[in-house]
């Protein structure tokens, strides 16, 4: 370990010792990366959010509407939303 320290020495003086504050320039872009995915990530969620809320909102204008001929009960309603926000969480994933 000490000769390995010691060629790093040799090699590259200034950043032979990155645990003093230094970092390497790949993990400057790593760490640059990670900041950019975990805005995204942010990002993302607000949008779903807004997007189920939206979807939600939608279903409940529906439901407060009069009924129409033909139209199917609110128990099988709520089961159809119910299982497409499954299949949009797990599209989303």
């Amino acid at each position: 370990m000490l000769r390995r320290w010691v060629k790093e020495l040799t090699a590259d003086p200034a950043q032979a010792f990155p645990s003093q504050g230094q970092l390497k320039v790949y993990e400057l872009g790593v760490e640059r990366l990670r900041r950019v995915l975990t805005k995204l990530k942010a990002e993302r969620d607000i949008i779903k959010k807004g997007r189920d809320l939206l979807w939600l909102m939608r279903e409940s204008a529906l439901r407060a509407s009069p009924r129409r001929r033909g139209q199917k009960d609110d128990g099988q309603r709520l089961a159809n939303v119910i299982a497409h926000q499954r299949a949009v969480s797990e599209a989303d994933d």
